[in-house]
């Protein structure tokens, strides 16, 4: 009877101890896990930090958007005969996790540069895709997209949508903008 009390008392031990390092296993992969997941937000706040700021009444930072490109043939402002005409292009966003974006747009609706569901990119010119941008730290600059890019942005339709990273300079200030303007500098494809 010992003998068997003995062989009950070591597989109970070896039990245990299985347990015991199953467990550490569980929660040293669980940790990995949760750091993993620390490193992806973190990333993905360093490329998603668009946000209204309240010292400033503004919104801007970047952000990544899910969507398609649409166009919209515009005569010149201000011009009353033979205008020359552009197509300006708006990003008609599908989906971004961003809560700031919704606000942002319902605020701008009516704006020349921002749709019911979308923002406007600029302007095209031998396929390639530009805008006009007033920022406090850079001023009015024009920002172009490579030739490559530009060809992803304008291929991209509601049945082959694409995700771009936006970003917004903090403007605070206000004025009349130019026809092929954004109220995004930045436009990068995210592969």
């Amino acid at each position: 009877m010992n003998n068997k009390l003995g062989i009950v008392l070591v597989v109970c031990v070896a039990v245990g101890i299985s347990v015991y390092f199953w467990q550490e296993n569980r929660i040293s992969s669980l940790l990995d896990d949760n750091e993993s997941i620390r490193a992806d937000n973190e990333e993905k706040s360093a490329t998603d930090n668009f946000h209204y700021d309240e010292d400033n009444y503004a919104y801007y930072g970047k952000l990544v958007v899910n969507g398609y490109l649409t166009f919209e043939e515009r005569p010149e402002a201000f011009c009353e005969e033979n205008c020359p005409i552009y197509t300006y292009t708006f990003f008609n966003v599908l989906n971004t996790d961003n809560e700031f974006l919704d606000d942002y747009i319902e605020e701008q609706r009516g704006n020349s540069f921002v749709g019911e569901t979308s923002i406007g990119l600029g302007c095209i010119e031998e396929d390639i895709l530009w805008r006009m941008n007033d920022s406090n730290e850079f001023g009015m600059q024009k920002y172009t997209n490579s030739l490559e890019e530009s060809e992803t942005i304008l291929n991209s339709s509601s049945e082959n949508p694409i995700t771009v990273e936006l970003e917004r300079y903090l403007y605070t200030g206000g004025r009349g903008a130019p026809d092929c303007y954004s109220h995004f500098a930045q436009v990068k494809v995210v592969e």
